[in-house]
């Protein structure tokens, strides 16, 4: 999404160039605290590359947006149909709720839990992995 911000920066960096563009100064001209502008971009590299990415192709956050929802939508859909076909195969106990097995699933393989996890457990991809395994595991009842 294009911000006011997003446009003050470019148009600084258009008019000034990179080296002599500050995002304090980004912040007074937009007339925001300059907290808001670091929130927003991180790093003055950060808005540059945000401020190349939109000229190239333009506002395209909802595009993305969209596509990342669907993507979720379908995770979750595939979970459920998963879930379903095993316990119709006669793989899970008939107590099973299918749905809480489908939520649950979903969440534990959420891209934003992997970041989480990599985040704020410092794990590597192959720790989740062994981890999303036993949870999994444990979620249906099975031994493995």
């Amino acid at each position: 999404m294009v911000t006011p911000v997003g446009v003050t920066a470019r148009e600084l960096f258009l008019e000034h160039g990179y080296a002599a563009t500050a995002l304090t100064q980004v912040a007074r001209q937009a007339g925001v605290a300059p907290r808001t502008v670091y929130v927003r971009f991180g790093t003055k590299a950060a808005s540059f590359r945000r401020g190349i990415d939109e000229a190239l192709v333009g506002d395209a956050e909802p595009e993305i947006a969209e596509a990342a929802q669907s993507g979720r939508r379908e995770t979750a859909r595939l979970c459920r149909e998963f879930w379903s076909r095993a316990g119709r195969d006669g793989l899970l106990a008939s107590t099973m709720d299918i749905e809480q097995l489908a939520s649950t699933t979903d969440a534990l393989l959420c891209a934003d839990t992997i970041v989480h996890l990599r985040r704020v457990q410092d794990w590597a991809a192959a720790e989740y992995g062994r981890w999303l395994r036993t949870a999994l595991v444990a979620l249906c009842g099975t031994s493995g």
